[in-house]
């Protein structure tokens, strides 16, 4: 009975947590709504699964869902169960933290970090989300009790090989931390002559390969760090606005615990389980600055993290010896914890149900008005709760590389593919490249007035417009005549399709660290034959590419350029284009080939023709003595 009473006050107390935030939701919003758009994405791949629809389902979460979706829980349902599921995983890592703990350090120091775990506010808060944090954290935690149970010698657990193939579908750091965990373990068995069970270790590495092997590919995210991992480290560690209550101390007690795990596995020879518990940590935290979702996702990515940072918290308070001892200290440092966390879970709770009111009120909203018309395809930059409760497709709109990049995607759309509605925030990124495209408005929600501070990205209002594609393809052929020249190539600037064919680059941006919408700009202009569309780029010092030229002819180079002199958030420094640009074509031996000045923007497309000798090759790249725009290079050659 008596070890019995501490998993259960830890059980009640997850418990009467995760129903605090229900409840808070539901005093705003009725039906139940999560708080994250990204949480409904799952629910619509969890329907697509369980209709047969394979393709679209990125993780493990998608396939838990989907067999609910066929037992019936739909619509709110299926958002009650993916809550509902979140808490139980929730409450489970809690137990898991504390029986690694106990195991360890003692009891006490056990329930004293279950107990901090529960209350850490951004732990509970993406936890209980609904989507794949709370599955991931009670995964690695799992991972970790397998470790601390299995023997030294044979195979594993079944449940703990379940528990290993499993993450390794749960996201990169988490697959990550299994793969060395399998391949560790499978090593250390083939140095004992066992190839039986160095291969049953092996086996949780079969999932991931017919996982990858029925979506015929795999992708990898491909990001620069850009001293995001230090920028990380330093706000979870040291700021006062750590998602962590005394951060400092919080560090400094993970440090002393993590070497007590140490110590005691040197003692316990239970190597591979110390590792994977100190490093698990450091792994998710820098996966997360790597990949830049720290800088998106704020103390939600770490979620799976800090269960591991409260277990050296706790083994750190299990060194003080005496249970006697243990329990004084535990007892002081939940009391400075519960006083220091329960404003901030309070907060938290509060802020969660605003997201949730917010995406009930716009994106649930939106998802109704597309039901009463089914059959419909609609493209959103917040696709997840509008394609679950609208049950339509609704592809995600590309807006944050710029209008240009966003309207040359959505001219290359195959007609199939183009979508009837767009959802749209009137005054966000894509309303410029949507506007060329857009009819009338159709539907529109705003926000309710905020009863908490705003965190998630759900826009004030939200538009729906019907769709026109009678204003696309008006840029792809020159603007003047070339009587005796034939068009042999062409690129098409912000299409990154075309650019990527012509091993395109240039010089974007005034330093690292400026936003994507720079990067692109769409022009338009009314002329002589009618309205021209296109979308570009400003160039702030070259280009390279690659382009088909016929080298026993010469060739006419013809550059679009112009547009407006002053685009918001564009250009240089905040300063206008106002000058006229020397502009030089040189081949890859940098030997220059052609140049001319292209004039200062004024607002209409300008063509600029660089005449090519014979000879020439098609790798060229550009050298400009300022800024300038580029629309679209037409390589021209006598017919």
């Amino acid at each position: 009975m008596r070890a019995r009473i501490a998993p259960a006050l830890i059980g009640v107390l997850g418990v009467a947590i995760a129903w605090t935030f229900a409840a808070t939701v539901l005093r705003h919003t009725r039906p139940m709504a999560l708080p994250l758009d990204e949480s409904y994405a799952y629910l619509v791949e969890a329907r697509q699964l369980a209709r047969g629809q394979l393709a679209g389902a990125s993780g493990l979460w998608s396939i838990v869902l989907a067999p609910l979706w066929l037992l019936g829980a739909r619509g709110e349902a299926l958002v009650w169960v993916a809550f509902g599921l979140s808490a139980a995983l929730y409450v489970a890592t809690a137990l898991g933290v504390a029986r690694i703990v106990r195991t360890i350090a003692g009891g006490v120091a056990g329930v004293a970090a279950a107990v901090m775990v529960l209350a850490l506010a951004p732990f509970a808060a993406s936890a209980l989300a609904g989507s794949e944090a709370a599955l991931g954290s009670a995964l690695l935690i799992a991972i970790a009790c397998g470790l601390l149970e299995a023997p030294a010698t044979g195979r594993p657990p079944i449940w703990l090989g379940v528990a290993l193939g499993a993450a390794t579908l749960a996201g990169p750091e988490l697959a990550g931390i299994a793969i060395a965990v399998v391949g560790v373990a499978a090593i250390q068995r083939a140095r004992q002559r066992d190839r039986r069970a160095a291969a049953a270790w092996l086996a949780p590495l079969l999932v991931p390969l017919v996982w990858c092997a029925l979506h015929r590919a795999i992708a990898l995210p491909s990001h620069r760090a850009d001293g995001a991992a230090s920028g990380l480290w330093r706000a979870v560690w040291w700021d006062a606005t750590s998602p962590l209550p005394w951060p400092r101390m919080i560090a400094v007690l993970g440090l002393v615990g993590a070497v007590g795990i140490v110590r005691w596995a040197r003692r316990t020879r239970r190597g591979l389980a110390a590792a994977m518990i100190v490093t698990a940590p450091l792994v998710v935290m820098l996966g997360a600055a790597i990949s830049g979702r720290w800088s998106t996702e704020g103390a939600r990515c770490l979620a799976p993290a800090l269960p591991f940072v409260m277990i050296g918290v706790g083994c750190a308070l299990g060194l003080a010896g005496r249970s006697r001892h243990v329990a004084i200290v535990a007892g002081l440092a939940l009391a400075g914890f519960a006083w220091r966390a329960m404003p901030a879970l309070i907060a938290e709770a509060r802020q969660f149900a605003q997201a949730a009111s917010d995406v009930d009120a716009a994106l649930v909203a939106v998802g109704g008005h597309l039901r009463r018309a089914p059959g419909t395809i609609a493209m959103a930059e917040l696709p997840g709760a509008i394609g679950y409760v609208g049950d339509v497709t609704v592809l995600g709109l590309p807006a944050s590389q710029g209008p240009g990049v966003l309207f040359e995607q959505l001219e290359r759309l195959p007609p199939e593919q183009r979508p009837a509605r767009f959802v749209i925030d009137p005054a966000g990124p894509a309303a410029p490249a949507i506007a060329e495209l857009a009819g009338d408005s159709a539907f529109r929600v705003a926000l309710r007035p905020a009863f908490a501070p705003r965190g998630n990205a759900i826009p004030l209002h939200l538009d729906v417009f019907a769709a026109r594609w009678d204003h696309t393809d008006t840029g792809e052929r020159p603007l003047g005549a070339h009587a005796g020249w034939a068009i042999v190539d062409r690129i098409d600037l912000a299409d990154r399709d075309s650019e990527a064919a012509h091993a395109w680059s240039g010089a974007l941006g005034v330093a690292a660290g400026d936003p994507p919408a720079r990067w692109s700009v769409l022009a338009r202009e009314v002329a002589a034959n009618g309205l021209i569309l296109d979308g570009g780029r400003t160039i702030r010092g070259g280009e390279r590419f690659t382009v088909a030229i016929d080298p026993a002819r010469p060739a006419h180079l013809v550059l679009r350029t112009g547009g407006a002199r002053a685009i918001t958030g564009h250009d240089l420094a905040g300063q206008p284009l106002d000058r006229a640009v020397q502009l030089r074509v040189l081949d890859a031996a940098n030997h220059e080939l052609a140049s001319a000045t292209l004039p200062a923007p004024d607002g209409r497309f300008v063509e600029q023709s660089f005449a090519l000798p014979a000879g020439a090759s098609g790798a060229l790249h550009t050298e400009a003595s300022a800024a300038y725009r580029a629309f679209h290079w037409f390589v021209l050659q006598p017919e």
